[in-house]
């Protein structure tokens, strides 16, 4: 046999066809960039920021603050913030911020005196990095090393500002807060419900306006998407002047409540139905009717065809609804007030 490869040793390869860009291409090209920088700018940058100033927290600077107070026998050294923070009533100093961004000596020496001794006079200066916070008297700044002395009188007047550090202390504050926790456990459930519920009803209301034979389409389609046209706090009124405790129809709930957990996913639902029907109307719409065609042409049932050609063409519409109403189930924050417990 021979070799056709060794032959063309003697031959250049022919060069390569790039296609070149048209105008069309370029335009393309250009709006594909400007949506890319609008999302920059609208949502990352934004975003961005909002995340990283919810890492500032406040907290003073005990280590960098000292201390010297006179009970009438002159000033004893009370050493930093930070050492004798025990004896001053003094907390962690994230918690001590926590409480107000500024502390006075009238709070480390409560009604004027020092275990149990009153105080004549008291003197702070910074020793250390205050972390952006200061230290002054009637809005007068102390530096570095310089002594900011009050008598007993002028305790009040001797304020120690609270600076910032970047730290994830407040995320771990708001996770290991149980209501919180809750919260966010409950939000995630009622909108995993609500789109279980809400999808699948909208799927075969849509079905039916597509798929079937049924009169009245355009009618049922109208009064399907008349919610998407109200506001989302109507969703929960309507469902209490029915369903609530003085409801007109609160009888039909045979004893139940309209408040709690089915109340609001019935909400939601009533809500994000006409949403959902409308994408997967428009995935069922544009799906390809040659397929259709085949399967009747190779005699399968309704319920394969259903299953091979109906579903496989409307998944993306169904994912994308999915999305949608799980999205706006998330911010779903007056149907849940109206409708709680």
């Amino acid at each position: 046999m021979v070799d056709i490869s060794a032959g063309m040793d003697g031959f250049a390869a022919p060069p390569a066809i790039r296609p070149k860009s048209g105008r069309d291409d370029r335009i393309m090209l250009a709006f594909v960039i400007m949506i890319g920088l609008y999302l920059i700018v609208a949502l990352a940058l934004p975003l961005g920021m909002m995340l990283w100033k919810s890492t500032e927290v406040r907290s003073f600077s005990f280590a960098a603050v000292e201390a010297e107070v006179d009970t009438g026998a002159g000033f004893v050294a009370l050493g930093t913030l930070e050492a004798s923070a025990g004896r001053l009533g003094l907390s962690d100093e994230v918690a001590q911020a926590r409480r107000g961004p500024s502390l006075t000596a009238a709070q480390m020496f409560p009604r004027g005196n020092f275990e149990g001794d009153p105080v004549v006079s008291a003197r702070f200066r910074i020793v250390g990095d205050m972390l952006g916070g200061s230290l002054d008297i009637g809005g007068t700044k102390f530096v570095q090393g310089e002594w900011a002395e009050v008598d007993n009188t002028g305790l009040r007047r001797l304020v120690i500002r609270a600076g910032t550090i970047t730290s994830f202390a407040n995320f771990k504050e708001y996770f290991g807060n149980p209501a919180l926790t809750q919260s966010i456990t409950n939000s995630f459930v009622v909108s995993l419900v609500t789109t279980l519920i809400t999808v699948f009803l909208a799927f075969g209301f849509a079905y039916s306006l597509h798929r079937t034979c049924m009169r009245f389409k355009g009618f049922f389609q109208t009064i399907a998407t008349v919610p998407i046209l109200v506001p989302s706090l109507l969703a929960g009124l309507s469902l209490v002047y029915r369903f609530g405790n003085q409801g007109l129809a609160k009888g039909l709930l045979f004893g139940g409540s309209i408040y709690g957990f089915w109340g609001i996913v019935l909400g939601c639902v009533f809500f994000t139905f006409p949403h959902a029907m409308l994408i997967i109307s428009t995935a069922l719409r544009i799906s390809d009717a040659r397929l259709y065609e085949a399967a009747r042409v190779l005699q399968a049932s309704p319920t394969r065809t259903f299953f091979t050609v109906t579903l496989p063409g409307a998944l993306y519409g169904l994912i994308s609804a999915a999305f949608v109403v799980f999205t706006l189930e998330r911010v779903a924050f007056i149907r849940v007030c109206i409708l709680r417990r």
